[in-house]
């Protein structure tokens, strides 16, 4: 059976067998693509005695929440459609950052949109006659044409304090919106109007699960001292994936096939594993291939020829025996962390159909681990390069420069110990 909420707020439970058609983007697809939150179409045939699903076809990611802010309320052109807001800040890894919007931003409403507070469905009126110079976190999805809307704005009481956890969900109590979290806290509860987003879906407090991992931010009430949540955040992080990271030396390409690496070293935390014993990878059409002008075709990495690989060092992202990324940024022993503060934006001439990206970065707090003496050593700062073949990945995801964020906790291998130099790899971790 599958539970679902239609746009008027009813809800139903509707039984499913397996003669029920599932569809995702124009194919059939199993149910193990439909998740908590997905928009879906329904196909019903609809009796006096029974209603039975004869279709569902899952809408695309164009409802996905793209980000989630934080800002105060000026009021709602209701006119125009647009939540007019200022001090506007949004919500990265469980912190909040300042976006940089000078002045006002103008967010324009969702079809469907709902407003909130206190568990309390308000209007449009009632905001810009009450709510004024008030704090809101609002929930936004992109449109087509890449323009944010706001689909869910919850407005919080002055008089709450805001509290914010990066934790696990330990328990939930399936119907009454309570769950708490691993490291304690007490209870949380989840009412009408919190945000609560699931892999990117709004969903309701009902998908709340254990051992879940969510960036919570609740409010505490000032009367009664309960803790409410305004946003639960619940997305997968790093650690828990399978990608290995190898260094190794190519012995031989089938073209398009796979590749035979000599022997290897393998990062074991922030060291490198050696074995004396080849390997073959595969290659994939989703495998990537860096040089140091950037991607390589997959036709032009041959072992014959001027432009033969074989013999060449290179590092290999790798699932299981699937080649993610192969790169052939220089080998690089030492690892530096720290959180980035500065971001390094390249240079485009003025040509405005070019979008800037990050080239480099700087770091606060950063050390850097010796692995001779096995010690971290603190370095303050650090500025890292971003080369067009250096590796950026997060848990099982690879990273583009522009997905890294100020704010975000980056481990780097470097060639040295400098305060300097190239990042060859990048992993964020938080």
């Amino acid at each position: 059976s599958i539970a679902v909420q239609y746009d008027d707020g009813t809800q139903q439970v509707l039984d499913v067998d397996d003669k029920v058609i599932l569809i995702s983007e124009g194919r059939l697809a199993d149910y193990d693509q439909l998740m908590d939150g997905d928009r879906v179409r329904l196909l019903l045939h609809i009796t006096n005695k029974f209603t039975a699903v004869k279709e569902i076809v899952i809408e695309g990611s164009e409802h996905f929440i793209t980000n989630v802010y934080k800002g105060l309320i000026y009021r709602i052109d209701e006119t125009l459609g647009r939540l007019i807001v200022y001090n506007t800040e949004v919500l990265e890894r469980g912190q909040w950052e300042r976006t940089g919007q000078k002045g006002f931003a103008e967010i324009r409403l969702a079809n469907g949109y709902s407003l909130y507070y206190e568990g309390k469905e308000i209007s449009i009126e009632e905001i810009n006659k009450y709510f004024r110079e008030t704090e809101a976190y609002i929930a936004v999805e992109e449109d087509y044409g890449g323009e944010e809307r706001a689909v869910v704005v919850s407005i919080r009481n002055k008089m709450d304090s805001e509290v914010l956890y990066d934790d696990s969900i330990y328990s939930a109590a399936s119907g009454t919106g309570r769950f708490t979290l691993s490291k304690g806290h007490g209870y949380i509860r989840a009412e009408t109007g919190s945000i609560i987003i699931k892999y990117g879906r709004l969903v309701s407090a009902n998908s709340i699960m254990p051992q879940d991992m969510a960036y919570v931010v609740a409010n505490r009430n000032f009367s009664s001292g309960e803790y409410v949540a305004g946003i639960v955040q619940i997305t997968d992080r790093p650690g828990s994936g399978t990608f290995q990271i190898y260094r190794a030396r190519i012995k031989s390409i089938e073209e398009n096939k796979a590749f035979t690496v000599e022997s290897f070293s393998r990062l074991d935390g922030l060291l490198w594993k050696y074995f004396n014993t080849e390997k073959t990878f595969r290659i994939t059409y989703n495998t990537r291939i860096l040089g140091e002008d950037g991607l390589i075709n997959q036709r032009d990495f041959v072992g014959y020829g001027d432009e033969s690989y074989v013999g060449s060092v290179v590092y290999i992202v790798a699932d299981d025996t699937d080649a993610v990324v192969v790169s052939t940024a220089p080998y690089g022993i030492y690892n530096a962390r720290g959180v980035i503060y500065s971001i390094n934006m390249s240079q485009t001439g003025g040509d405005e159909n070019i979008p800037e990206q990050p080239v480099g970065f700087r770091i606060r707090d950063a050390v850097i681990y010796d692995p001779y003496q096995h010690l971290w050593t603190n370095k303050n700062e650090m500025e890292l390069n971003i080369l067009k073949n250096s590796i950026i990945l997060r848990g099982n995801t690879i990273l583009e420069p522009s997905d890294i964020k100020k704010g975000d906790t980056v481990r780097v291998i470097k060639v040295d110990n400098s305060i300097s130099g190239d990042a060859f790899i990048i992993i964020v971790e938080n």
